[in-house]
């Protein structure tokens, strides 16, 4: 989290909560509902393997407000030979 507030001017405020933990065990788990979340996980140069799946982007989902919106910061095509680390 410092490296965010270093680099990025991250701050934690009334509406703003930062996490620090595995996402997709925080999602399991998590009873309560975003409005934004930001994905931006990173092992080497991909994500790791249990945040690209679609039962992760399922959970995520049900943890979601109805207008909420997930952004995620993927190294990776959405089709074509370059696309097989992405909702496996």
């Amino acid at each position: 989290m410092e490296l965010g507030k270093t680099h990025f001017s991250l701050a934690e405020d009334e509406n703003t909560e930062i996490i620090i933990e595995d996402a997709r065990r925080f999602v399991k788990t998590s009873d309560a509902t975003y409005d934004l979340v930001v994905i931006d996980t990173f092992r080497g140069l991909s994500m790791p393997p249990h945040l690209t799946t679609r039962e992760f982007f399922s959970e995520l989902k049900g943890r979601m407000s109805p207008d909420g919106i997930v952004v995620a910061n993927i190294i990776s095509s959405l089709e074509g030979p370059k696309s097989d680390a992405f909702l496996r």
